[in-house]
């Protein structure tokens, strides 16, 4: 019977090959153990090529003639495909004669484990675009990102790509350099000129792989290059790795442009959507909606209840606010908006809405109106229920403002006007009240 101390491993054998008692081992998928204590044993430590991360396994020593895994502890799979392991053993000298079988069985096990972990995180599912004029390719590509979860948008010319790069806003594109008309360069250098097109990965396929053709490649906008005729196999890879990073920084710009507890986009993100919701109104001849709200004696819950509380309600308010704005929340308006509003919080307990492409500005008070009905029904948090209701302010283009900044700035002291008057109201922009929020020092 095995002690507590005992190690107790398994290794598949080979077929043929003789056991420790020199016997021949059983052919096939068959097993034996060995008992290894861990005064066997010697700490290896995998150092990844990059420097990412360490990763850990036990490693003995045993028998006389042979070195097996005991057990690989935690490990990180890096974002590189084609990191390079090196294990530095110590404390076990009869390794040094026998480096080479010793770190093949080594590199077996890590492997399989690392490329175990490393086929979950491969799984990101994404949008891939693949543009080339060679039907065949059309055809291969697809198939070989399909095997992969991904879903394939095929264009023949460069023409059709940036179409349907426009309508599908695909994940990543793999170009091929040689279309008519519109070769890739071309096409990967309109791609960049699109507002949602910077951030997206292109994968330039060329027939060489000189110096000119690759820094043209990379003059256009290209996120990287593979050389024809393609190895499938490789190119997979280096896609799965592209959208790899891509989510990467997709979740970095997310944390830079949404506010972490409400996911709403916040002040900055905010006010360069309505910069360009008011171009487009300019060009359309609409009106643009500024929406200013601020929570009533929010400050109280958060000295009374705590901060947690308060927090809680701030995340409820976001809610409620993208719930209020869907098309099918709005029966105040006539029509359904060419382009849907939407809510930022700028701060503390700021909330701000832009409603774009507004008939008429007279829609913009309807709209308030039913935003401060949000705030009708309790908040119910642990066991207590809460009332809170919020001062609304408006402003609307061109009538109150051209600008951002003016709009705000002016929904803002519109908000305050509907404070100074007892709270729970909504006050549209009059010039006034600049002046009077000027003497009083909001």
């Amino acid at each position: 019977m095995n002690t507590p101390e005992d190690l107790r491993v398994r290794e598949d054998t080979a077929n043929g090959r003789p056991g420790p008692d020199g016997r021949e081992r059983p052919a096939g998928n068959q097993s034996h153990s060995t008992h290894l204590r861990p005064s066997n044993m010697s700490l290896i430590r995998i150092r990844v090529f990059d420097n990412r991360t360490l990763a850990h396994g036990a490693v003995a020593s045993a028998n006389r003639d042979e070195t097996v895994i005991a057990g690989i502890g935690a490990y990180y799979v890096v974002e590189s495909l084609l990191g390079t392991f090196l294990a530095i053993a110590d404390g076990v000298p009869r390794w040094r004669d026998r480096v080479s079988p010793a770190g093949g069985m080594f590199r077996k096990y890590v492997t399989k484990a690392i490329l175990t972990t490393q086929r979950r995180e491969k799984s990101i599912p994404g949008t891939v675009l693949v543009v080339g004029a060679d039907p065949t390719f059309r055809v291969l590509a697809r198939s070989a990102f399909q095997r992969d979860g991904h879903d394939v948008v095929l264009a023949a010319t460069g023409e059709d790509g940036c179409r349907v790069f426009d309508d599908r806003v695909p994940d990543l594109v793999v170009m091929d350099v040689g279309l008519p008309v519109v070769d890739g360069y071309e096409a990967c250098e309109r791609f960049r000129t699109r507002g949602t097109g910077a951030p997206t990965p292109v994968l330039m396929l060329t027939g060489s792989d000189d110096a000119d053709a690759i820094s043209r490649a990379y003059e256009a906008g290209a996120t990287d290059f593979q050389t024809k005729p393609v190895n499938w196999q490789v190119l997979r890879e280096r896609v799965r790795y592209m959208l790899r990073g891509k989510r990467h920084a997709d979740d970095l710009q997310k944390l830079a442009d949404y506010d972490g507890l409400t996911g709403l986009p916040n002040r900055a993100t905010f006010e360069q959507r309505l910069t360009n919701a008011l171009v487009r109104s300019t060009q359309d001849g609409t009106a643009v909606a500024v929406i200013f709200l601020d929570l009533d004696c929010f400050k109280e819950i958060n000295d009374t209840l705590g901060h947690r509380f308060g927090d809680q309600i701030l995340s409820l308010t976001g809610e409620r606010l993208t719930q209020v704005l869907r098309s099918g929340d709005r029966p105040m308006l006539e029509r359904r908006l060419a382009e849907e509003p939407w809510a930022g919080r700028f701060g503390g307990d700021e909330f701000s809405v832009t409603v774009p492409c507004l008939p008429t500005p007279e829609a913009a008070t309807a709209i308030a109106d039913r935003i401060r009905g949000i705030f009708a029904q309790p908040f119910h948090l642990e066991g207590h229920e809460l009332f809170v209701t919020a001062s609304i302010g408006l402003s609307v283009s061109p009538v109150d403002g051209h600008d951002a900044d003016t709009l705000l700035k002016h929904a803002d002291a519109a908000m305050y006007a509907a404070k100074a008057v007892g709270r729970n109201n909504v006050s549209a922009y009059r010039p006034s009240m600049s002046v009077r929020a000027v003497v009083a020092g909001w």
